[in-house]
């Protein structure tokens, strides 16, 4: 299979005070990961006008006016951009029942699987819910986590329109 590269540019808001070089590090990990979107190679760029999508940690205020929504992350699926909120990346979210490793696996993979067009799906009582669904905001209580796509998520971006 031949994998297409998807480049993607990391920064953080001014004003953050946090280390762009160990959030890039982190994202690299978990966008080089085998478990990840296997159709794909991401390829992390410096310049941002190379890159088909911006990552970008920012502060929950920021997030408020970009995606008119409290404490959650979001992503701009028409400009391919990733917005991090800051509380989540450093803290997690309890009701997600992911240890903070695993939320900013499942974090970052959320919001990629939005910048290539993927929409919210719902996980059901007594499943492993998909990376599509907002855990965040909670999960069935007899259902299980995991930190990356679901075969059937990477299988649904074929049907989707290519990003690049």
């Amino acid at each position: 299979m031949n994998k297409k590269n998807i480049y993607y540019h990391v920064s953080i808001e001014n004003g953050l005070n946090k280390s762009l070089t160990h959030f890039t590090n982190i994202i690299v990990k978990i966008l080089s990961d085998k478990r990840t979107w296997d159709r794909y190679t991401f390829v992390k760029t410096l310049s941002s006008d190379k890159a088909t999508i911006h990552i970008t940690l920012n502060k929950p205020k920021t997030i408020e006016k970009i995606c008119n929504f409290k404490g959650l992350s979001c992503t701009d699926m028409n400009n391919h951009n990733v917005y991090i909120n800051a509380n989540r990346w450093f803290y997690g979210a309890p009701k997600s029942k992911l240890k903070l490793k695993n939320y900013r696996e499942y974090l970052i993979n959320h919001e990629i699987f939005h910048a290539m067009n993927g929409t919210h799906n719902k996980c059901q009582d007594y499943e492993i819910c998909p990376i599509s669904h907002q855990y965040t905001l909670g999960i069935p209580k007899h259902s299980r986590t995991t930190s990356f796509p679901l075969k059937w998520e990477k299988d649904l971006l074929k049907k989707l329109p290519e990003i690049y």
